[in-house]
């Protein structure tokens, strides 16, 4: 085999066409082209089973190019090229849903795999399969995180004794604090009720309480009990909570922004509100008539400011108050 074609098969610079003919010519140069990231995906696609060599099936399942189906095709034989594959995190990313809509071939291949990425055991827990379940309940590396979710799973009771035995489980509940990781381990369930949830937003364990605000099944109401905790060291549970709250219902979101910044003098994140279309339109009239012009300006540049108060606007004492409230109505 001249060495010269080694190299021109090898060289991401060679044209796609030229790499198609070099893979006709024989196995060695195939086995150079699917490792070539200028590789066309169909080429890869079509070589991906060239004479089932086990080289090239796991070079190809290395490659960039690959397009995705035959990555996940190969992905039960050849895991940690899958797994290390450049575009797999970025496939990840486009759809969260991805690794645990994987056939179980491929997840079970990952995780057996001995130097796995925790993560993976991590998002592998929230498939409900008594198999992949008990190869994490089992594996001596799993997270607490990982093990406390087969733990908490109703369905799975041979699977969470055995996670629950765990050393990375129970080396986490101290003395005293078995009701906080249980409690943990419930709202970090995806088949905890809105009830449920809503019960413990009054716990004081903040892991518990960022937990239930990230639920996808926590009420409107639920999050609005945690979005005003006033309590000293609570601004973190609140942030969360608000992050959440505008997901799912924007008015009321706006409403206890309002709460919060509703003090007597101007304020940086009262001004910032004003200017938020989420405002609720009560707020920004009562800021219609503050003594600072800049939060009356911000009110008149509001979308969400009503017409009636726009009106009021234009004979404002600012010049530039009214001349924004003015162009505003113009546009109503």
């Amino acid at each position: 085999m001249s060495n010269s074609l080694i190299e021109q098969a090898a060289d991401i610079n060679t044209h796609p066409d030229i790499l198609r003919d070099l893979a006709l010519k024989s196995i060695e140069l195939v086995r150079v082209v699917v490792k070539n990231p200028s590789a066309p995906p169909d080429v890869l696609d079509a070589l991906s089973g060239y004479e089932h060599d086990p080289e090239i099936q796991r070079n190809v399942t290395a490659n960039p190019n690959t397009p995705v189906e035959v990555l996940i095709t190969l992905g039960a034989d050849f895991p940690s090229e899958l797994i290390n594959n450049p575009v797999f995190p970025l496939l990840l990313l486009e759809n969260p849903r991805l690794f645990q809509e994987l056939p179980f071939e491929v997840i079970e291949s990952i995780l057996l795999l001995d130097d796995v990425p925790l993560y993976y055991l991590v998002m592998a827990a929230s498939r409900d399969n008594s198999k992949i379940l008990n190869i994490i309940a089992n594996h001596p590396l799993a997270p607490f995180h990982a093990l406390s979710q087969i733990a908490s799973n109703p369905t799975r009771l041979e699977e969470a004794y055995i996670a629950a035995q765990h050393v990375n489980y129970t080396s986490e509940i101290t003395l005293g604090w078995d009701e906080e990781i249980w409690r943990l381990a419930v709202a970090n369930n995806p088949n905890a009720s809105a009830e449920t949830l809503h019960k413990l937003a009054f716990h004081p364990n903040h892991d518990v309480l960022i937990a239930v605000t990230k639920h996808e099944n926590t009420t409107v109401e639920t999050l609005l009990t945690l979005s005003r905790k006033r309590k000293k060291g609570y601004s973190n549970i609140r942030a969360h909570a608000m992050k959440a709250l505008i997901q799912k219902d924007l008015k009321k979101a706006g409403t206890v922004l309002a709460e919060f910044v509703s003090t007597d003098e101007p304020t940086s994140p009262r001004f910032i509100l004003l200017l938020h279309p989420i405002a609720p339109p009560e707020f920004l009239a009562k800021h219609a008539n503050s003594i600072c012009w800049i939060e009356r300006y911000a009110v008149a540049q509001n979308p969400s400011t009503p017409a009636h108060v726009l009106t009021r606007l234009t004979t404002d004492a600012n010049r530039l108050v009214r001349a924004v409230a003015l162009e505003r109505l113009q546009t109503l």
